[in-house]
C-alpha cells in the first residue's frame, strides 16, 4: 500500500479510504471533489488521478 494513502487513513482515524471514495462516487461526486473532500479532512494533498487509481487497486 502506498504511504500517502496510509497516512490519509490514519488521519482519517483507520477509516477505509477505499469506502470514503465509493461513497462519494455512488453519490456522484468527481474525482476532484473528493480529492479536495481528502484534503480538507486530512490535510493531505492528493490528486484526483490518485483517488482514481487507489480505486481500482
Amino acid at each position: 500500500m502506498q504511504p500517502k494513502k496510509l497516512l490519509i487513513e490514519a488521519r482519517m482515524g483507520g477509516r477505509s479510504l477505499s469506502d470514503l471514495i465509493s461513497h462519494h462516487r455512488s453519490n456522484g461526486a468527481s474525482w476532484q471533489e473528493i480529492a479536495d473532500y481528502v484534503r480538507l479532512r486530512t490535510g493531505v494533498v492528493v490528486s484526483r488521478e490518485s483517488i482514481r487509481r487507489w480505486t481500482y487497486l
